[in-house]
């Protein structure tokens, strides 16, 4: 059986097709699809995210942080995160929180120890995208830069050309700006 909501609009659905794992991604979307996003300026969501280890973390507390919504099978999400590990390393100045929606924890901890993800970067989960649901994230992978007011500053929807350029040339701004 599979629950879904969209707007005010819920529903239980038992169809054959419903415990087909492929078909996860596709309601997944649909689920994000129809969030309200928050914008530039406005207050970021500050509720804790659970870590890979159970533990919750508070992202508020992180000052000046990149939040990035991925899943372990989102192929745009893996060049991404390489680019914003790359940015890391010479901008220590700033928290990387990585959030996988929609992937089993077990399935998370494989990922992060395979793509070399260091032990400095915050990796959280959302199974339900409930927290992917607060941020207004609707698509893979989306990046959010919020400052050390928790104020969310910039937001890149997806992945492509220009995009470790536009983050870092972001993250110079809000540090010059501090």
């Amino acid at each position: 059986m599979i629950s879904f909501s969209l707007g005010a609009f819920a529903m239980d659905l038992r169809l054959p097709w419903s415990e087909d794992p492929a078909v996860v991604p596709l309601l997944l979307w649909a689920q994000l699809a129809s969030v309200h996003a928050v914008g530039i300026g406005d207050h970021a969501p500050d509720q804790p995210v659970p870590g890979l280890d159970g533990k919750p973390t508070t992202l508020a507390k992180q000052g000046t942080t990149v939040v990035s919504f991925f899943a372990t099978w989102c192929e745009p999400c893996h060049a991404a995160i390489a680019d914003l590990l790359a940015i890391q390393k010479p901008r220590s100045r700033f928290t990387l929180v990585l959030i996988a929606v929609g992937d089993a924890p077990d399935h998370v901890r494989r990922f992060v120890k395979s793509q070399g993800i260091p032990d400095d970067v915050v990796v959280g989960l959302d199974p339900t995208a409930a927290i992917a649901r607060a941020w207004g994230q609707d698509r893979f992978p989306t990046t959010f830069l919020v400052d050390e007011r928790w104020t969310l500053r910039h937001i890149n929807r997806g992945y492509g050309r220009g995009f470790r350029l536009r983050i870092d040339r972001w993250l110079r701004a809000m540090q010059a700006a501090q």
